[in-house]
């Protein structure tokens, strides 16, 4: 049998040269749904745009990659949502004002740097929506509104006369309750350093969830204040932030750092506030490693979850291969549910201790449990066995 570890035996999934972040969601009518971000050029560079495919016949072959937005400038770092009545949503990031790299970034200290990343920032935070099944999606985007935090005014940036904020993000929304909710990264641009302060905030809406008409849908932004979600340290980086909903309404985080650990933190009333930030820690209370890189949790149908990282502190952007699983159940704590972690595996390697993999996304259908990843070249997608998972649970599996 196949070393389902070994990322060469993952089945390919489309892209054009530059590959980040898949998603996959299954349509009302079995239709595989997939989104990347991609382009011919590096990471950042022009001409990056997400990318849709459909497949009808579990992974095998890809209808063509399409763009989701046909304007020729820039998108990127895409989700997916399914609605209860179907509708298919897909998030983006979009370059609206056409940024490009002649336009000069004046930062509030009155230094000037040349634009270079057209991935994140700048631009606005927007969506389009498909009532067929991933078929066709609507002519026009909506753009979300986002409110500011002190981390906005405290550099802002001009391009051709106009503030800009910046922000990206990289996990999956989710619902709780009547409300839909989307995580987001907003970020400090600084000495031409695009992350160099970053903090996470959630999108939620009230009536995504029932409202047809998109240009009803009302949003806020949390947490309530001025101040977002940080480090535990207090340092300056606190990003990538992935939320899941628990049993009780508890809504529990993940974040990476620059402190050698990944962070985490709840909260019990829908988003308004956070309560202490912690160091994820496995059940006997030690605490995990990790580095610069994206730490995801997932809720699985079955009510249980996982959580990718890379247990190690490695360097600060290094530690990507290999990539390690935990399994989680729920527990009781002093204020609320939280979750439990096991001891981690070794889920999907490289024998090129060079090439990390990273940006997962876990897909679910039919009983069956899959991983994609991505390598920022190529993305692939991995059937992992229900019984190492099995075997993940049990370990905490009261």
């Amino acid at each position: 049998m196949d070393d389902f570890k070994n990322i060469k035996n993952g089945l390919v999934l489309p892209s054009i040269g530059y590959a980040d972040q898949p998603k996959l969601i299954e349509a009302d009518n079995g239709t595989w749904v997939y989104t990347i971000t991609t382009g011919e050029g590096a990471e950042g560079t022009k001409n990056t745009f997400v990318g849709i495919a459909l497949s009808r016949d579990l992974g095998k072959t890809w209808s063509e990659l399409k763009r989701i937005d046909d304007s020729p400038f820039e998108s990127s770092y895409s989700s997916l949502f399914k609605t209860d009545f179907g509708r298919i949503y897909c998030f983006y990031d979009f370059n609206v004002d056409g940024l490009n790299t002649d336009d000069e970034i004046e930062e509030a200290d009155g230094t000037v740097s040349r634009a270079q990343r057209f991935d994140m920032g700048f631009g606005i935070f927007c969506f389009k929506y498909s009532d067929d099944n991933g078929q066709t999606w609507s002519k026009k985007r909506f753009e979300i509104p986002m409110r500011d935090f002190d981390i906005d005014f405290a550099n802002p940036i001009k391009v051709r006369g106009k503030t800009r904020r910046c922000f990206w993000n990289v996990s999956n929304p989710f619902a709780l309750g009547d409300a839909f909710y989307h995580p987001m990264n907003k970020i400090m641009y600084q000495n031409g350093d695009v992350l160099y302060r970053t903090e996470g905030v959630l999108l939620k809406s009230n009536n995504l969830l029932t409202e047809k008409d998109p240009e009803k849908i009302r949003w806020e932004t949390l947490p309530e204040g001025t101040k977002g979600i940080q480090s535990p340290a207090g340092t300056r980086i606190s990003e990538e932030h992935c939320f899941v909903p628990l049993s009780d309404g508890t809504i529990y985080d993940v974040f990476r750092t620059i402190d050698g650990k990944p962070g985490y933190t709840r909260s019990q009333n829908g988003g308004r506030t956070f309560d202490a930030l912690r160091y994820q820690c496995f059940a006997d209370g030690t605490e995990m490693k990790h580095p610069r890189a994206a730490n995801f949790v997932w809720k699985c149908k079955n009510g249980k979850y996982l959580y990718w990282f890379h247990n190690t502190n490695g360097e600060e952007w290094g530690g990507r291969n290999p990539a390690w699983l935990c399994g989680g159940v729920e527990c009781d704590s002093e204020n609320g549910k939280t979750i439990k972690w096991s001891k981690p595996e070794i889920v999907l390697f490289s024998e090129d201790k060079k090439e990390g993999m990273s940006y997962p996304d876990l897909f679910e259908c039919d009983g069956n449990y899959y991983l994609a990843e991505t390598q920022k070249t190529v993305t692939r997608l991995h059937k992992i066995p229900e019984e190492f998972l099995s075997g993940l649970w049990s370990e905490v599996d009261d």
